[in-house]
């Protein structure tokens, strides 16, 4: 069982919530002597989620589908037609990785090569100026790369960010591991300049479109009746908003 999309999360993290839903599904449900539609709701309702999409995928092949809750606070229902467009956040860390492997595949870059290589900055630990950080260190989070801003990539390079140093860990590349959006965001531009399209295109042009996906990273280039509203728990007003 592969949930693809999920929505409302109430004070507990997307990821929390996300492998909550997947251990009930893989464990609880063969146990519990009741549907899995019935255990789903009953994590839904645990978990004062709202909504929730999932699917489950067997050789390849779409075996099951299914909508749970409601699309929105105002009691939506789902179109029963498996179409609405959630947001994913970093669930799009795998469209980098596929991207990356692609162009591995097609010869255009190694794994082992040097990060730096591709970007317009030098890309070394301050402490570990002669260790190389590699593309594959940058996929599996073992870069010592952190995260303390990643709107932009130019808090990393050390001629427009006086404090680049506080990108890294106090660790030595390779050697342990620590998620990092920074991370992805350079694994994204290293895919731009290798392919030499912006990351939005070649992400759509090279896996949603062959696919049939009905996906994109702007949101412009969807319809809007079919996205899920995305909200927020305040614990200040101790509701959802938007």
């Amino acid at each position: 069982m592969t949930i693809f999309a999920y929505n409302k999360y109430r004070e507990m993290s997307m990821k929390r919530f996300f492998f909550s839903i997947l251990a009930i599904i893989a464990i609880v449900a063969p146990l519990s002597g009741q549907t899995l539609e019935q255990d789903i709701e009953k994590c839904l309702n645990d978990h004062g989620a709202i909504g929730l999409a999932c699917v489950a995928v067997k050789d390849g092949k779409i075996i099951w589908a299914g909508e749970f809750g409601h699309k929105d606070l105002g009691g939506a229902p789902f179109s029963g037609e498996h179409n609405e467009i959630f947001r994913i956040a970093s669930v799009s860390k795998s469209f980098g990785a596929t991207s990356i492997m692609q162009l591995v595949e097609a010869g255009r870059m190694s794994l082992d090569d040097d990060a730096q290589k591709y970007l317009p900055f030098p890309l070394r630990h301050p402490d570990h100026p002669d260790v190389v950080i590699t593309v594959r260190m940058l996929l599996n989070h073992t870069s010592s790369i952190a995260h303390p801003d990643y709107k932009t990539l130019d808090v990393i390079d050390p001629a427009k960010n006086p404090q680049w140093q506080d990108c890294y860990h106090d660790w030595k590349p390779g050697t342990k591991y620590k998620y990092s959006n920074l991370g992805y965001n350079l694994i994204a531009a290293i895919i731009e300049n290798v392919s030499g399209e912006r990351f939005d295109v070649y992400v759509k042009k090279h896996i949603c479109d062959p696919l049939g996906m009905n996906a994109s990273f702007n949101v412009d280039d969807l319809d809007r009746n079919l996205m899920v509203p995305i909200y927020r728990w305040s614990k200040n007003k101790e509701r959802f908003i938007c």
